[in-house]
């Protein structure tokens, strides 16, 4: 090696200790959530879809009348969860709302739809997408749902479990042999809490 010009040797250790010392910290990308961007949401119309149209429940147009169901990527075949990164979106057009959900995954929401977050979209006039609100539930008060900031949503997406929590009948897991349970209907085919309680704004066809 020429005089006067360093080993690289040394630096080349020392980035491989730092490497392993992140590995042993138990960091790795399970532990890195994704998060949604307006950007992400901009050509939903695109993706692939599945159009239902059904009587209109009383109060709880999120989850009946004409709607449409958008995912980004579909699962694999063999799949028993929904990847992370997997983004659905519901638009109704009885009340014109935009709901979504993003497999956010890293433990998110662990005591409701475990791993993913729900979102509000609000198209503008120049139709940018735009997300209105998101977490583990609408913000008290919001659309639809009574202002429980934290049931709602999750209420009756656990009852999907089986299928990661997606309730849409078109987007069944095929890693689960039978894939989700039989979701309790009312004559009506909107979803009836086993409690008897009030309508928690699901069906068969909702996301």
């Amino acid at each position: 090696m020429p005089k006067g010009i360093p080993s690289l040797a040394p630096v080349a250790l020392m980035l491989l200790a730092l490497a392993s010392g992140c590995g042993a910290s138990g960091t790795s990308n399970e532990d890195i959530p994704f998060v949604a961007t307006n950007a992400m949401f901009a050509d939903f119309r695109t993706w692939s879809a599945n159009s239902i149209d059904s009587a209109v429940a009383s109060g709880s147009t999120h989850v009946s009348g004409p709607r449409t169901v958008y995912v980004n990527q579909l699962p694999p075949p063999d799949a028993t969860v929904f990847p992370k990164g997997t983004l659905i979106v519901k638009e109704t057009f009885t009340d014109g709302k935009i709901f979504a959900r993003s497999k956010r995954g890293a433990g998110f929401n662990p005591t409701g739809a475990v791993d993913w977050e729900w979102l509000e979209l609000q198209e503008t006039d120049s139709h940018a997408i735009l997300i209105q609100w998101r977490g583990f539930g609408p913000p008290a008060g919001g659309d639809m749902y009574g202002g429980d900031a934290n049931g709602a949503c999750n209420d009756c997406h656990v009852i999907a479990k089986a299928n990661d929590y997606v309730l849409a009948s078109w987007l069944l897991l095929g890693g689960n042999g039978a894939g989700i349970p039989p979701v309790p209907t009312d004559a009506g085919g909107v979803f009836a809490p086993p409690d008897g309680g009030a309508d928690g704004g699901a069906t068969t066809d909702g996301p």
